[in-house]
């Protein structure tokens, strides 16, 4: 069953080809057109109005970042590679992406959630287990054990030998990135621990709901988000490096990872530009919101009822989102 899907994907892509080549999801610059999902090329140009139509699939959990997405293919939910290769069958209730790139599932019954999976990056079977997996990254598990002398803690385990990394349990954390990992003890310190459970980097006091609030604070391309305490000016951001130093100051808002060199970052408007690693302003705050870069195009919102535009490095904008219709009472 699982070859001739394949097979039956196989000839749809060939075909598929004739007008615009589709080698890998990844070189896919999924927008929404007109309630499709439109594929456009870096000049913004349609290059296929409808995907899902052309391949014959609907995309149920995709990223153009990962080397694995989730689709269906004649109703039946399965993962394929960014080649359009049929992994395996992948059916659950749930599904979330980990800071490797892999996939969790979660199967669920009367309400409850019974089971997890792991997968890695490239599809492969990882781990199961009935308690909560929160992250995967570097070879290390990020539990949150809802049972046992764990219950309710946020506990590294090393998937090779099972061994616990760092504290027996933490407030909170963050799955490891470039070889930390960000953690808060219950008496709201933070710090960042290597490898072998050392700190690295510490000396926060941070307010836990202040710090919680912060969706990433994780390493990339050598900087991360950081943000003290529930004290005046709380709620500004700024980026360390793995030293501890701060290389831009905690004047700004969100905290997006840095990606091809640049980060989304907020001023004290709330309006959304891009700046580089000294802190200089690359793309001026103009955009409602704004996601990170990836070869060279990032996702922006340009006011607040158009969504899912599309600019390039230099800020230019290549593909106009669309318009949410305005409520009306």
């Amino acid at each position: 069953m699982k070859m001739k899907i394949f097979l039956a994907l196989v000839i749809i892509l060939f075909i598929s080809c004739s007008s615009a080549q589709i080698e890998d999801f990844s070189d896919l610059i999924i927008v929404f057109n007109e309630g499709h999902k439109s594929v456009i090329n870096t000049d913004g140009k349609i290059i296929i109005k409808d995907l899902e139509k052309r391949l014959k699939i609907t995309l149920v959990k995709y990223n153009v970042d990962r080397q694995i997405q989730v689709v269906k293919i004649d109703g039946k939910q399965v993962l394929i590679d960014n080649q359009f290769n049929v992994l395996r069958d992948f059916n659950y209730d749930v599904i979330h992406e980990t800071r490797e790139g892999g996939l969790m599932g979660r199967i669920d019954k009367d309400g409850h959630a019974i089971k997890y999976d792991l997968y890695d990056k490239e599809g492969n079977f990882l781990y199961s287990s009935k308690d909560p997996i929160f992250d995967y990254n570097e070879g290390i598990v990020l539990m949150n054990y809802s049972n046992g002398p764990y219950e309710g803690k946020f506990t590294f385990i090393e998937l090779e030998t099972g061994k616990v990394i760092g504290n027996e349990g933490y407030y909170t954390a963050n799955a490891f990135s470039e070889g930390l990992a960000y953690v808060y003890d219950y008496n709201g310190y933070s710090a960042y621990i290597n490898h072998e459970g050392e700190e690295v980097i510490n000396g926060w006091v941070c307010d836990v709901f202040a710090d919680r609030r912060m969706s990433s604070t994780y390493f990339s391309e050598g900087l991360a988000p950081i943000r003290l305490g529930i004290f005046e000016g709380a709620d500004k951001v700024g980026y360390i490096n793995k030293k501890g130093e701060i290389v831009i100051p905690m004047n700004f808002v969100s905290d997006e990872p840095f990606s091809d060199g640049l980060v989304a970052i907020a001023d004290k408007y709330n309006h959304f530009g891009y700046m580089d690693k000294e802190g200089n302003w690359v793309i001026e705050p103009q955009f409602t919101s704004a996601g990170k870069f990836k070869d060279g195009i990032a996702f922006v919102n340009t006011d607040g009822f158009t969504y899912g535009s599309v600019i390039n490095l230099a800020g230019e904008m290549i593909w106009v989102g669309q318009k949410i219709p305005k409520r009306s009472y």
